[in-house]
């Protein structure tokens, strides 16, 4: 089972940060999703340690995260410069997620609003 080396993070941070531009081009990426760790689903105990590994990598570039969730898919996020954020989250695998100014602002409006960030539009998991 492998999770991403902190020198494969810092990459790929740096790749990021190349991606997404706050200056309204057309065409730009509006979230990206890369997965990090391939450890197998039906061992909870060795994502939950990918999530935390990957999460004090990424910790290690930007700083304290903004955000730390529990609750299905934990998850940690950080602001960055451009407006945009950067989470690792725990799903079937680890990812780590770029969402640009548009989508971070969205859910950082949805956040001061108390609106549950685990819900998932459409599933019947709407509810405030």
């Amino acid at each position: 089972m492998q999770t991403a080396s902190a020198g494969q993070i810092r990459a790929l941070m740096r790749a990021f940060r190349a991606l997404i531009r706050p200056d309204g081009a057309d065409g730009r990426v509006l979230d990206l999703t890369v997965h990090v760790s391939d450890r197998d689903p039906g061992t909870p105990a060795g994502l939950d340690e990918a999530q935390r590994d990957v999460a004090a990598a990424v910790q290690a570039e930007l700083g304290e995260p903004v955000r730390t969730d529990a609750w299905e898919h934990a998850r940690t996020a950080w602001d960055i410069a451009s407006g945009g954020r950067v989470v690792v989250q725990r799903l079937e695998s680890v990812v780590i997620v770029l969402r640009s100014q548009e989508v971070a602002d969205l859910e950082r409006g949805e956040e001061r609003l108390g609106i549950d960030s685990g819900r998932i539009p459409g599933t019947g998991r709407e509810a405030l």
